[in-house]
């Protein structure tokens, strides 16, 4: 019985290059390359039941803040019989303070669905060197890191945003007649600018953080740790600060100091998403904070917007050009 000659067989064999190949051939102008990446990312984080358990909740607390509104606003108009003739009924709530409201109350669950689904968007990648994988293909690094930051922009502004246009669809059906569209005709750009801030504020630290390693539960960690970090020490120097200003303004002082200290307060991914959408939306502070002395509520203010738009940027350019330089720095050899 003959042996197979195992020498020639493995002369005759083909060496399979197992190395990824840059793509040499020629790049069309299409504009969104990104798209493949961003689908990808959409594909993945759909099927995570924590993602739609957050969203679940975001709308049980849009639902909540619109009956609020439609009970209350009832009620007083119980009281004020309706008003004069031709006169809308006076309103406990105004439109713009019941959506900040409910976007300020989800802010704490858009940052956990960002750990859901940002956490892994990068870092699982430069585990896996997936990253040549696809710059292997007609994708350049600026189309990856856009992709990846349209992927999960696209998930948080989705939690957030559709639950938002509902709210405008409620108030326009269920207030045209008083006067909805006159009294507020461009709320609904507003409530879309307020609820989109928080989620591009998010997604652009967790995409810095999950370029920086290849552990997605790191990279989770990192992020939680600096949001947490930084609301606790933003909170406690702006109620400190606050505190001291109110006093001061016993003995003269400036209504300046007490803003100052407020602005303080704001330092933080939810601070400055709840700094803006109030302003953006013109809201009092004295009719959204919840309890503490009535003396200090009298007093409050809505923080400064330029220094919020400031730090806003700031967490949004850094994170961004820091996951930049780590993709950047990534090596595509070609066979």
């Amino acid at each position: 019985m003959s042996q197979p000659n195992v020498q020639e067989s493995t002369v005759n064999s083909p060496i399979a290059d197992l190395t990824y190949r840059n793509y040499d051939g020629p790049i069309t102008s299409h504009t969104f390359r990104w798209w493949v990446v961003a689908l990808s990312v959409l594909r993945t984080n759909l099927k995570k039941p924590g993602f739609w358990i957050n969203g679940g909740l975001i709308v049980l607390i849009f639902l909540f803040q619109a009956l609020l509104f439609f009970f209350s606003n009832n009620v007083a108009a119980r009281i004020s019989g309706g008003g004069a003739a031709g006169d809308a009924p006076q309103k406990l709530m105004s439109y713009g303070t019941t959506a900040y409201q409910a976007i300020s109350a989800t802010s704490l669950l858009v940052t956990i669905a960002a750990l859901i689904v940002g956490s892994g968007s990068i870092a699982a990648d430069n585990r896996a060197n997936a990253l040549l994988v696809y710059l292997s293909k007609p994708i350049t690094k600026g189309d990856y890191l856009l992709g990846k930051w349209m992927g999960v922009f696209m998930l948080l502004a989705g939690l957030v945003v559709l639950p938002t246009i509902l709210l405008w669809v409620f108030y326009a059906t269920t207030y045209a007649d008083e006067g909805f569209f006159k009294q507020e005709p461009w709320l609904w750009a507003k409530l879309l600018g307020a609820s989109l801030i928080s989620p591009v504020l998010n997604t652009s630290l967790m995409i810095g953080f999950s370029a920086c390693t290849k552990n997605a539960r790191l990279a989770g960690s990192l992020f939680a740790a600096f949001t947490f970090i930084l609301l606790t020490v933003s909170n406690t120097a702006g109620f400190l600060m606050f505190r001291n200003a109110t006093l001061d303004q016993d003995l003269g002082a400036g209504k300046a100091v007490v803003r100052r200290a407020i602005t303080v307060q704001h330092i933080s991914v939810r601070g400055v998403a709840d700094g803006l959408s109030m302003e953006l939306l013109d809201v009092d502070p004295k009719k959204v904070m919840a309890g503490g002395p009535k003396k200090l509520r009298k007093r409050l203010q809505a923080p400064y917007p330029l220094p919020l738009v400031g730090i806003g940027l700031l967490m949004i350019i850094l994170p961004i050009g820091i996951a930049r330089a780590k993709i950047r720095a990534v090596e595509v050899v070609s066979g």
